[in-house]
């Protein structure tokens, strides 16, 4: 049975040391180490059957950039005479055809992966426990890049902590366990697993109390899920980032819609982008550690 990745529970601390070593090497010399590989000519299946940028256009350059290929499947077979195939079935009949999947799914991808007869890497399922692992990797990254070790860290997220992305985070961050993790939000946007738990590491706080943290992580809120006088609360604006150190570093999974306030993105501390940037060499790094496992 292959080894799948749609949680970040699936990754063992070794392994999580392994891809961010890798990751660095890719950083500093992608095109030689990529040559090194010894996984040349595998085929890997995007199956994103719900709206991707990042992660499918970062996945498709991890690809090439191995020197691998990529496939991709957007939707579900369907005619006007018949229902549209399941998801279990696309998912089957796409993995008979590559040696990796890395799937968007809107159902939760554990039950779907198990159809797979390749590995699977999720890039981001749905339902009330959805994650985004391989996001949550390239945020821990980052904040090594930027800041250092994460244990040394003063780490705080702000904004919809429901989200899949926000939630493999913060899964990711207490096994990793920085000197302190803060969660800005309020009752209707926090993770109920979040809300009871006893950590001593974890902190409550207000946006506007803010002032010592070495890494601010912006998730973004939906659309109307808030009203716009408590949503104002959770908007990095250029007055939250004139309390904030001098060599703290703002990031974000994105897209960034307004949880960063236009004016606030012209400090050199955002470094969203350079996060972007980078995620290519974690994919590449998680890539082929999948593929290792799926040739062993």
């Amino acid at each position: 049975m292959p080894r799948h990745l749609v949680s970040v529970d699936d990754i063992r601390d070794s392994e999580l040391e392994s891809i961010f070593l890798r990751a660095r090497q890719f950083r500093t010399g992608a095109r030689d180490a990529a040559r090194s590989s010894r996984l040349s000519g595998r085929v890997v299946g995007l199956l994103f059957l719900q709206t991707s940028l990042r992660t499918r256009v970062g996945f498709a350059t991890a690809c090439a950039r191995l020197g691998w290929q990529s496939v991709s499947v957007f939707e579900q077979r369907a005619s006007e005479v018949s229902m549209a195939e399941s998801i279990d079935d696309t998912l089957r009949v796409a993995g008979g055809m590559v040696d990796l999947m890395v799937t968007r799914l809107p159902v939760p991808v554990g039950p779907v992966a198990s159809s797979s007869p390749v590995p699977v890497i999720s890039g981001g399922d749905a339902g009330p426990l959805a994650e985004h692992p391989t996001q949550a990797l390239i945020d821990v990254f980052a904040m090594e890049q930027e800041r250092g070790r994460v244990g040394d860290l003063h780490i705080a997220i702000c904004g919809d902590l429901r989200m899949r992305s926000a939630r493999s985070l913060t899964r990711l961050l207490l096994r990793r366990r920085p000197r302190k993790l803060s969660l800005i939000s309020v009752p209707a946007l926090m993770d109920p697993v979040l809300a009871g738990n006893p950590d001593p590491i974890l902190d409550r706080c207000q946006l506007s109390e803010v002032s010592d943290v070495d890494v601010l992580y912006v998730t973004g809120i939906p659309h109307q899920a808030i009203p716009e006088d408590v949503r104002d609360t959770l908007r990095v604006t250029s007055d939250v980032m004139k309390r904030l150190p001098k060599n703290a570093v703002v990031l974000s999974p994105m897209p960034v819609i307004d949880e960063i306030d236009s004016q606030a993105r012209c400090d050199d501390r955002i470094k969203m982008f350079n996060q972007s940037d980078n995620g290519v060499y974690v994919r590449m790094a998680v890539l082929e550690a999948m593929g290792d496992a799926s040739a062993a």
